[in-house]
């Protein structure tokens, strides 16, 4: 239980790698409770994904999904894309950003290429939804039965999802719209389930879009 007027700081520091660079940055969290109000401070990172139809934004280094006040930060938040910046965050929305001074980093720090994001999430999503053993078991059952590399996934969306079908049957298809999702959501894209669309269809439109 929170009492009135009491305050808790604590102050968290964690490594991240940012997209294809080699080096590593520290980011410190820090977090002020007040009664029932909590005020978090978020320094020197960068806005990694943003949902201006939701009003949502993530920030690297971690999966928590923020609001924003108004609309008038989004181009704040577009910038802090690619330059660092600190975030006043109340109750999970940002209500306060300062873009840092400094060169500005490559766009490729920020996004990787079609083929690294997809296969990276298809990993993820089947260990979200299995263990780490039985995700590797399924990548496993495609290789061997359909002589699909895991590398291929990209080039061959088809084999991929008859070989979860096969596996799976129908339930590959709640698994493919969660791979989907997250790619999507990962480019800072809003998806859309379309009548007709099948696995191969929101991948190569996604190609498509990011060239």
């Amino acid at each position: 239980m929170i009492i009135p007027g009491e305050l808790t700081l604590y102050v968290r520091t964690w490594q991240k790698q940012v997209g294809l660079s080699r080096a590593s940055r520290i980011c410190a969290r820090s977090e002020i409770r007040c009664g029932e109000v909590k005020v978090e401070k978020i320094a020197s990172t960068y806005v990694r994904n943003l949902d201006t139809d939701k009003c949502k934004v993530w920030l690297e280094g971690g999966e928590q999904a923020y609001r924003y006040k108004n609309h008038s930060m989004i181009l704040l938040l577009k910038k802090a894309m690619t330059r660092k910046a600190t975030f006043i965050i109340q109750n999970n929305v940002v209500c306060w950003i300062e873009l840092h001074d400094g060169a500005l980093r490559r766009a490729s720090e920020h996004r990787k290429k079609p083929r690294n994001l997809l296969l990276e999430t298809v990993d993820e999503t089947l260990e979200q939804v299995f263990t780490k053993d039985c995700a590797r078991t399924v990548q496993g059952f495609i290789k061997n039965n359909l002589h699909l590399t895991r590398q291929e996934i990209v080039e061959k969306p088809d084999v991929f999802s008859y070989g979860l079908r096969r596996l799976l049957g129908s339930g590959a298809t709640v698994i493919e719209i969660l791979i989907a999702k997250n790619l999507y959501h990962k480019v800072g894209l809003k998806f859309e389930e379309k009548k007709g669309y099948e696995f191969p269809d929101y991948i190569n439109e996604l190609k498509k879009k990011l060239g």
